[in-house]
C-alpha cells in the first residue's frame, strides 16, 4: 500500500490555506525556501491557495422560514452588509471600489431552499450530497486595485440569485444556509483563483430574543423592533469576519 506523503499536499493546502499562515512573509515569495520546506508541489500550492484566504466563522449564518418557523432569524441586507465590511476595512487602509472586479471563471455554488427541509424528513443526508457548482461571471463585492485585495459577501440576496432553476421538491418552509454557501464559494475559487486576494464573508443571521407580542395586534411594528433588536447583533458578527481577514493578510504580507 503507497503511504501517504509527510508533505502537505494539494487538496489538503487547498482546504488548509490556514497552514501558509506558519511560513514566515519573508519567505513566501522565495521558491528555492518553499521548495525546501514542502517540496516543489508546496511552490504551485503557495501560489494558488494563497489567493484565498480561509472562511472565517463568526455567526451562525443559517435559518429558515415558512409556517414551522416560530422565531426566524434576521439577515443583513446586501447593501447593510457591504457598508459593514467597507467601514471596517478603511480602519486597516483598505478601500474596496464597489463591483469593481470580474472573476469570468468563478465556479459559483448552485444553492437549494429545500436540502435542509429534505435532510429532516430523511429523504437524504445533506451532509452527503456533492453540492453543485455552475460557470458564471462573479462581480466581487469589493476590490482594491492598488493592494489587489478582494472580497464577496454571500447575502440573502446571492442565495436567492444562484439557487437552483428546478428544485427536486417544494415546501411551505425554505432554509437559508449562508456560511454553506460561502464555504463552497470559497473553495471554488481556490480552485480558480481571480488575479487578486479575495476575502469571502457571509451574512451571520443572529437572532436576538423576541420582543414581547403585541397587545394592539401591530405585528409589523412587532418585526422591526425584532430587526433593530439583531441588527447590531450580525453586524458585531460580521465585523469580526473582516477583522480576522485582515489579520490574515497581516500574515500574508499583503498590507
Amino acid at each position: 500500500m503507497r503511504k501517504s506523503p509527510r508533505y502537505p499536499t494539494r487538496d489538503f493546502v487547498r482546504e488548509h490555506p490556514e497552514i501558509l499562515e506558519n511560513v514566515p512573509a519573508r519567505w513566501r515569495n522565495k521558491r528555492v525556501v518553499l521548495a525546501a520546506l514542502g517540496g516543489t508541489l508546496s511552490v504551485a500550492l503557495a501560489a494558488e491557495s494563497g489567493r484565498v484566504a480561509p472562511l472565517f466563522v463568526h455567526g451562525e449564518g443559517r435559518g429558515s422560514f415558512g409556517c414551522m418557523v416560530v422565531n426566524p432569524p434576521v439577515f443583513l441586507t446586501e447593501d447593510e452588509g457591504r457598508q459593514v465590511i467597507q467601514d471596517e476595512a478603511r480602519k486597516a487602509g483598505l478601500h474596496f471600489e464597489a463591483d469593481g472586479l470580474v472573476h469570468k471563471g468563478a465556479e459559483i455554488p448552485v444553492t437549494d431552499p429545500f436540502s435542509y427541509v429534505a435532510s429532516l424528513r430523511g429523504q437524504e443526508k445533506e451532509t452527503e450530497r456533492e453540492p453543485k457548482t455552475q460557470k458564471i461571471p462573479l462581480v466581487l463585492d469589493g476590490y482594491d486595485r492598488e493592494k489587489k485585495v478582494a472580497y464577496e459577501l454571500v447575502s440573502l440576496e446571492d442565495f436567492q440569485a444562484w439557487k437552483e432553476k428546478n428544485p427536486r421538491m417544494m415546501s411551505s418552509v425554505s432554509s437559508y444556509d449562508l456560511q454553506g454557501t460561502a464555504e463552497a464559494l470559497r473553495k471554488g475559487l481556490a480552485a480558480h483563483p481571480p488575479e487578486a486576494v479575495v476575502g469571502v464573508f457571509y451574512t451571520p443571521a443572529s437572532v436576538a430574543p423576541n420582543p414581547p407580542e403585541p397587545k394592539d395586534g401591530d405585528w409589523k411594528a412587532w418585526g422591526e423592533k425584532k430587526k433593530a433588536a439583531a441588527r447590531p447583533l450580525n453586524e458585531e458578527e460580521l465585523r469580526k469576519q473582516v477583522r480576522d481577514f485582515i489579520q490574515w493578510l497581516k500574515a500574508q504580507g499583503v498590507i
